[in-house]
């Protein structure tokens, strides 16, 4: 059996024999080290095979060995340390004297832990069972599973090695064909991923010698790769150089810290207002306006702009830097007809102001002698209505009350007093 068990990207083995068995380690140099005594497999049994696989998701490779004439055992990579301990009792083998002359294993049910099958020396009968060991899965770590899909080299992409990288540690797997004793696999690479929620990296080498690398992928689920249809770029709507047309995340995300365009979100018409954005070096600056004019900045990251529309305005703003890194950023404004100061309230007072959002009083003074009612309306800053009252019968020094249907809320509104043709807003504040 082959497996990496200590993380040091070479495949190590693993060798049974009738009244012992061998882990030898791959020493990267083209010989091996025979490292049975010091790794705690120097046990006498008649063993038939191994197999390498990460029972419980530690992010290390355990060993399953079956043997004939003794209880088959389950060895516990440590992690860290690379050295392995007895832990049939504790997974349950204690009492699986089978004559098993080999196991595979795979994600049977599908909850991200590797089960394990054991296959019988001697033909199946009522004496003589495989068995199906369901891994129960209590550590809580989280793990990766990848489905590789051949094109151009095999369907089952036998012969590809995966390398999973996360936090400087380094697990491989080799996706093999014809493992054990008369056994295979799974063709799922199953890694543990211990605590963690992110793999750092997955490169996956295929048998035709093309090359693919993915950057950032969350745990906990399992990813079917087919070689050569990856698009590799940037897939977060969110980040700058977002690429729709890519289906894997190469890691090349870029994001633009700001608070957006800062300026005057109710300004008074025909009166210049200056709107800023933060300076960022290697960018260009596109600004866009609706309801208004741009009177200069054009191109930088500040301009001067005089709003010449009582309704609605919109100032918009395109940036553009390096690496396709591109966003939009917007602001819309409520325009007034003149500066709050200015809209004096020579025919009105309101109170309290700041409101509680439940009522408003109003007085009315120098009222003259229009044949028009007065209409008093209260708006949100996006223009609707949100109350509306209609007097004909004035006075001056009148004390009206405006109820609200249901209570405003926080935020600052307009409070529009009509006449015929005449018009005055003022403001008020609901804390």
């Amino acid at each position: 059996s082959v497996g990496d068990y200590d993380n040091d990207g070479w495949l190590d083995l693993f060798t049974s024999d009738i009244d012992s068995c061998k882990l030898l380690r791959n020493m990267g140099n083209g010989t091996f080290e025979d490292r049975t005594l010091e790794e705690g497999l120097d046990f006498e049994a008649f063993t038939w095979s191994g197999l390498f696989m990460d029972a419980d998701n530690d992010m290390d490779l355990d060993l399953h060995i079956s043997t004939y004439g003794s209880h088959n055992r389950f060895m516990e990579n440590i992690s860290g340390a690379a050295s392995f301990v007895d832990a049939s009792t504790a997974w349950g083998f204690q009492f699986d004297f089978d004559d098993e002359a080999s196991g595979a294993f795979g994600d049977v049910n599908g909850d991200g832990h590797p089960d394990f099958s054991s296959i019988e020396q001697y033909a199946p009968d009522i004496d003589n069972r495989h068995s199906l060991w369901i891994n129960q899965g209590t550590t809580g770590n989280h793990f990766l599973k990848f489905r590789l899909v051949g094109t151009t080299s095999n369907r089952m992409a036998v012969g590809s090695v995966i390398r999973v990288y996360t936090d400087g540690i380094q697990q491989m797997r080799r996706v093999g064909c014809g493992e054990n004793f008369a056994s295979q696999n799974s063709y799922v690479q199953h890694f543990g991923m211990a605590s963690y929620s992110v793999a750092d990296s997955i490169h996956i080498l295929w048998p035709d010698g093309l090359d693919t690398t993915l950057y950032d992928i969350a745990v906990d689920q399992t990813l079917t790769l087919i070689e050569g249809n990856e698009v590799f770029g940037c897939t977060d709507p969110e980040a700058c150089n977002y690429e729709p047309e890519s289906t894997w995340d190469d890691g090349s995300c870029q994001y633009i810290e700001t608070s957006g365009i800062q300026g005057d979100t109710m300004p008074t018409i025909e009166q210049v207002y200056i709107y800023t954005f933060d300076l960022l070096e290697g960018f260009d600056y596109l600004w866009e306006i609706a309801g208004g004019d741009i009177l200069s900045g054009q191109g930088t990251h500040e301009v001067e702009v005089v709003w010449n529309s009582s309704e609605t305005g919109l100032l918009t703003l395109t940036i553009s830097g390096p690496d396709s890194c591109m966003a939009q950023y917007s602001l819309v404004t409520q325009n007034v007809l003149s500066s709050l100061e200015d809209q004096v309230v020579w025919n009105f007072r309101i109170y309290p102001n700041p409101s509680d959002g439940h009522e408003l009083f109003m007085v009315f003074s120098r009222i003259g002698g229009s044949e028009y009612p007065i209409g008093i309306e209260i708006l949100d800053t996006s223009g609707r209505v949100m109350a509306e009252q209609i007097l004909t019968k004035k006075s001056n020094n009148q004390l009206t009350r405006i109820e609200f249907d249901q209570k405003l809320q926080q935020g600052i509104y307009i409070v529009r007093y009509s006449e015929g043709d005449y018009m005055n807003y003022s403001k008020v504040v609901v804390d």
